[in-house]
């Protein structure tokens, strides 16, 4: 509510056209409910009304976004803080994304140019720098890093066995020589993390957990997030202040450091940058602009 009040009427109108869409297409008929308030659906927090937040909604009422051609509602997705690039609608794997060619990966920044995928060493040089051109190079999640000092093998099985349950297609396990969809097995020891494939921006798409008993790929930015959050170690954000994510990393715009002993994982780092999925519109970004 403090943001200045063209980013709220931007805000107003882009969370008005996510509520139209889900009002038309419910995501729980079975409940009878559109939306649930979590991630999955932007996520909502029923707070006390504000002057500003009201008057962006008053003098925007009846506006939406709609796609080329004004046959349909846009895809309105939005999210808090990049890191300099934004993804696009592959980042969730979803089949519709090649529909939606206008959330577009890009630069963020006052002297935009194309977002690639960049390779490994560049992606660590970018994450792990600050460009002072870039709209949210002084936002607190613009960077951030985490290290796991002893990586707890039961929790990283725990994760990886709940987010197979939620979609056994996102997390595979190699058989011979291709990744399979079947139950994850409880492993020993790691013997290799990495990013096995990155998407558009240059976001964590795929990584790889290699163990003594079976090698995992991760897939979705989602699900990376999850894996390698340990539960306990705190994010530590460009200003030196730390935070607790007990589930979520805040973005897979990461590149990662494993700590090894005798064959082993027994740790990592990660450099990360932003707050989110990274499609769509940044609303530290529209605050800035």
């Amino acid at each position: 509510a403090s943001y200045p009040m063209e980013a709220l009427k931007a805000q107003a109108i882009c969370a008005r056209t996510y509520a139209y869409i889900h009002v038309l297409s419910p995501g729980y008929p079975q409940w009878n409910a559109h939306v649930d308030d979590t991630t999955a659906y932007q996520v909502y927090h029923s707070v006390a009304e504000q002057n500003t937040t009201n008057q962006a909604v008053q003098e925007t009422e009846g506006m939406v976004l709609v796609e080329p051609g004004g046959n349909a509602l846009a895809q309105t997705y939005y999210y808090s803080t990049s890191c300099g690039y934004g993804s696009d609608a592959h980042v969730w794997r979803t089949k519709y994304a090649d529909f939606y060619p206008y959330i577009t990966s890009r630069a963020i920044s006052r002297n935009p140019h194309t977002a690639q995928v960049l390779t490994e060493e560049q992606f660590a040089e970018f994450i792990k720098g600050n460009r002072e051109e870039d709209y949210e190079a002084r936002e607190n999640w613009y960077r951030w890093s985490y290290q796991v000092k002893q990586i707890d093998v039961k929790h990283i099985y725990k994760v990886l066995k709940e987010r197979y349950e939620a979609n056994p297609l996102l997390i595979l396990t190699m058989d011979g020589e291709e990744f399979v969809s079947q139950p994850i097995e409880q492993f020993d020891y790691i013997k290799e993390i990495k990013i096995h494939k990155r998407g558009a921006g240059g976001v964590a798409d795929e990584l790889i957990i290699s163990t003594d008993k079976k090698c995992y790929k991760v897939v979705t930015e989602l699900n990376i997030r999850y894996v390698l959050n340990d539960g306990h170690s705190k994010v530590k954000r460009q200003d030196g202040s730390s935070v607790d994510m007990k589930r979520l990393l805040p973005s897979a715009f990461i590149c990662i450091k494993p700590i090894e002993k005798k064959g082993r994982i027994c740790g990592y780092t990660i450099w990360g940058g932003g707050y989110g999925h990274g499609a769509g519109m940044s609303q530290n970004a529209a605050k800035s602009m």
